[in-house]
């Protein structure tokens, strides 16, 4: 239950640093629908999938997108699917930083000034750190 709730209150850190991060003193508009890209490690554990039904159901409750994209335990998908989240224009990323992913995930996602978070492994990186603003939790 603890974890459901976490993951539920990341999901809302992302839309809120995006929402106030983005145009303010717009006139009103459409509401924009907000897209998070997740890249778990492995799509062959009852844990990943469960931690993945449970992100669709918050992100489907609060009409958020979610791209999901599965490593399929091979290190090298990694640094691609972080790529292909960026290329995808996402609005803020949610990762496992499995073999030292993070390094990769924090530069490429500073630089395309997208909200982080990363999950069940920690980085020696602190969250807000002054050379990753975007990283905003773990």
């Amino acid at each position: 239950m603890k974890k459901r709730i976490c993951l539920v209150l990341l999901i809302l850190a992302i839309i809120t640093t995006v929402v106030f991060a983005g145009g303010q003193g717009e006139g009103p508009s459409e509401p924009k629908r907000y897209k998070i890209g997740v890249v778990v490690p492995t799509l062959n554990a009852q844990f990943w999938n469960n931690y993945v039904d449970f992100m669709k159901t918050g992100a489907e409750e609060l009409g958020v997108d979610l791209v999901v994209l599965n490593c399929d335990n091979k290190a090298d998908l990694l640094p691609k699917h972080i790529e292909d989240l960026i290329s995808q224009g996402v609005d803020g990323m949610i990762i496992v930083p499995y073999w030292a992913g993070d390094k990769k995930a924090l530069r490429d996602t500073r630089d395309a000034k997208i909200p982080l978070i990363f999950t069940d492994v920690y980085s020696k990186v602190q969250p807000q750190d002054s050379d990753y603003p975007n990283y905003i939790a773990f």
